[in-house]
């Protein structure tokens, strides 16, 4: 599927192609004939390098310009919501008819904690959104699209219980927010996608097929 061919604002076709996305892979594609632009909630289960930043990416665009609430982007790690950040904010170039703010929260930054609800994409920690949500800010019942990054770390035994506790409450906002969860291959995705209740989306595809082999004595002997 071509990325002229989405449903979404020409300023946004054209600033996904100035970012060399001309094409979606498949796993991207399954996602937007599930219904991802319609605001389906959607559980992807794909190989890491499969295309979920740009699945996230394409779910943000089509949201806010459409909607006029909140969208809150879950990682479990600083680092990666850094890396995240530094990608969405790339979203501010776009006119949609109004202005996309980004922002971001991971504890590090405790300086922009008060001017967070400025934004319309909210990029946080699972521990941020947790502390958010039990100081009860006011800007969580404007949150229309959540995004739940490594979401097969629900069972986790460290992790798995704060995002737990999270999705469930923001699953009993009025505002019955849109939920994409990106997930790694996992056996139990039916299960999770269910417990969402969420579309599932599962595809092994990769953009480089996975070879088996066995180093031995210096050399590779590979399992044709």
């Amino acid at each position: 599927m071509k990325i002229e061919k989405l449903d979404l604002l020409k300023p946004a076709i054209d600033f996904l192609l100035s970012e060399g996305f001309s094409k979606l892979y498949p796993p991207q594609a399954d996602c937007i004939d599930a219904g991802l632009l319609d605001g389906k909630s959607i559980l992807v289960s794909a190989p890491t390098a499969s295309g979920k930043t740009l699945t996230a990416i394409l779910a943000m665009i089509s949201y806010l310009s459409k909607n006029t609430g909140k969208v809150v982007y879950l990682s479990p790690l600083r680092a990666l919501a850094s890396e995240k950040f530094t990608e969405f904010k790339k979203l501010e170039k776009i006119d949609l008819g109004k202005k996309i703010k980004v922002g971001i929260s991971t504890g590090d930054f405790e300086n922009i904690e008060k001017n967070l609800e400025k934004n319309n994409v909210l990029v946080l920690t699972n521990e941020k959104m947790d502390s958010i949500i039990r100081h009860g800010a006011e800007w969580i019942d404007d949150i229309g699209l959540v995004i739940a990054d490594e979401i097969h770390l629900i069972g986790d035994e460290s992790r798995g219980p704060t995002l737990e506790m999270i999705l469930t409450k923001l699953k009993l906002l009025e505002s019955k927010p849109q939920i994409l969860g990106l997930s790694a291959t996992i056996t139990n995705s039916d299960e999770l996608a269910n417990w969402l209740d969420c579309i599932l989306v599962k595809n092994d595809w990769r953009p480089v097929p996975l070879s088996e082999g066995v180093y031995d004595a210096g050399g590779v002997i590979m399992n044709d």
